[in-house]
């Protein structure tokens, strides 16, 4: 039986995927099991162990070795309590552009999460990934875009990130 997940596309997990792309890996294919153990996750279909474990073997089915600081940023994720990440510049971010509401499809919570594990300083050296996610998200909805706006929330989100507010 195949799960229904909005992060699915064929064999691929997009959750995954995106957590390798800044790694240049590819795309991270969804092993055996792999969605029936996400959806049991205590965060599922959303940046957990799971779709961490998928961009680890990624990585290594790739490149043949995992990049330590891919290593490092998901190293969180495979500690045994579940990780809180309601914080960070993902969640500022969410909190900034409260009206562009979820929506079905979107992948904004799954995003926000990985965001919020990057950390500010990952999200600051990764903006350009982040400005083509909203200006993708922008398009599919048939909204207007500006990159320097989106540059200045994404900036402004940091921030609060590092303040703690």
């Amino acid at each position: 039986m195949m799960i229904e997940c909005k992060h699915r596309s064929g064999n691929t997990c997009l959750i995954a995927t995106d957590l390798v792309t800044a790694y240049h890996i590819g795309e991270a294919v969804i092993t055996t099991g792999a969605c029936e153990r996400c959806v049991q996750s205590s965060v599922p279909q959303e940046v957990n162990d799971v779709t961490a474990s998928l961009a680890v073997h990624a990585a290594r089915t790739v490149k043949g070795v995992v990049p330590r600081n891919l290593l490092t940023e998901l190293k969180p994720l495979f500690r045994r309590e579940v990780v809180p990440l309601e914080a960070g510049p993902g969640t500022e971010l969410a909190r900034i552009l409260w009206w562009f509401d979820h929506k079905k499809g979107c992948r904004c919570k799954s995003r926000e999460r990985m965001m919020n594990l990057w950390g500010p300083s990952l999200c600051e050296a990764r903006t350009d990934t982040i400005i083509g996610w909203l200006k993708a998200e922008a398009s599919r909805r048939g909204l207007p875009f500006s990159k320097t706006v989106a540059r200045h929330y994404i900036d402004k989100a940091i921030r609060r990130a590092r303040r703690g507010t």
